[in-house]
């Protein structure tokens, strides 16, 4: 048994339970790899696997739900590359396109049922940003500082725009805006046609991607006011206008966030690097609960039909109840845990251990 203490603004108690409750769920390994599972896209009963690290580079992988190999493609440079051409994002996937970026300065678009390459464009530093496409148009950061917007049938650039330093956050499209966050600290607001900027605002940490829902970009970083170390200074979670760019509220949190907020109904969900997961009024910033897990989070919070699954550090998976924080059950992982993602009634678990795994939830949790 392991004891959890979570705490709302109207009182505190603490919640004993099972740790691993294996009659909730099931874990199974789909796949196993040579390197760490980075990012994992599911459409149409394909999982698209991006893996990266310095023992075989950086590959896309297609795979069955079963994870039967449909197709594997290599980053141009692979471990040959001085950034090691590893794949350090999720895939973005459209109708019949599959688009990737890697840490060799490569954006890829790829034909879906046979990895054919459509086109590629290099930028001038390596990418960890995730692609997001809207409207015909890929959107990407790079740590070359820059913003790009590429033609998504042919890969012309139609603008980039330079921020003030590394863009690892995923770009938001809403509204014909483009959301990101620069490692300079500022959340920008992009014009989608023509890269002009409508506002910026510091927010602090540059790793977090926003999230934008009824006409507010939540977004997560350090707190700037925080007069600590960097390696002491608490999170914080911003919930700024996102026509006018103005701060509508702030939550503090016990650690730097670097993952990106889930907003579901008037909740925000978010996680810190000391292990805390909060949930968060989306419309005033107050704390609702909050959840001690005692594991470092690096993946973001995914909810789904009431829960909360978080995937930590600690070799394990959380599913919490979105209502209250209780713990439903936790999987043990043989390794760390990186990424989470769904998929047409699964949980698709990658690791740092190179394992691809999926967890079958009980009906209730579907």
């Amino acid at each position: 048994m392991a004891q959890f203490r979570m705490h709302n603004p109207t009182h505190r108690f603490d919640v004993e339970c099972d740790m691993t409750d294996h009659d909730a769920a099931t874990l199974t390994t789909q796949r196993e790899f040579s390197d760490t599972v980075r990012g994992i896209a599911v459409r149409d009963g394909t999982m698209y696997c991006a893996t990266g690290g310095w023992t075989d580079g950086g590959h896309l992988y297609a795979l069955d739900r079963d994870g039967t190999l449909r197709w594997r493609f290599d980053s141009v440079a692979g471990l040959a590359h001085e950034n090691g051409g590893w794949i350090d994002s999720s895939p973005a996937v459209s109708d019949e396109t599959v688009y990737v970026a890697s840490k060799d300065t490569h954006v890829y678009a790829l034909e879906r049922e046979t990895c054919a390459k459509r086109w590629q464009y290099q930028t001038r530093g390596r990418i960890a940003s995730s692609p997001a496409v809207a409207d015909g148009t890929v959107y990407v950061g790079s740590d070359d500082a820059h913003v790009y917007a590429l033609d998504a049938t042919d890969g012309t650039q139609q603008w980039s725009v330079r921020t003030g330093n590394m863009v690892k956050s995923s770009p938001a499209i809403v509204d014909n805006t483009v959301y990101v966050v620069s490692d300079d600290d500022m959340l920008y607001a992009l014009d989608s046609e023509t890269g002009s900027e409508r506002w910026s605002l510091a927010v602090g940490g540059g790793q977090s991607s926003p999230t934008v829902v009824d006409g507010t970009v939540y977004v997560c970083g350090y707190d700037p006011d925080d007069a600590r170390s960097l390696e002491s200074m608490s999170g914080a979670l911003y919930a700024v206008d996102a026509v006018c760019g103005d701060l509508q509220w702030k939550f503090q949190a016990a650690d730097i966030i670097v993952t990106s907020p889930s907003v579901v109904g008037d909740t925000v969900f978010v996680s810190d690097l000391s292990g805390f997961v909060y949930a968060v009024s989306a419309k005033t910033g107050t704390q609702q609960w909050r959840l001690s897990t005692g594991d470092t989070i690096v993946a973001p919070p995914l909810v789904r039909s009431g829960t909360v699954y978080i995937g930590s550090k600690g070799h394990g998976v959380y599913a919490v109840s979105a209502d209250d924080g209780g713990l439903l059950w936790r999987l043990e992982t043989d390794d760390a845990v990186a990424t989470v993602a769904p998929g047409e009634g699964r949980l698709y678990v990658g690791s740092y251990g190179c394992r691809l795994s999926a967890i079958m939830a009980t009906p209730s949790d579907e």
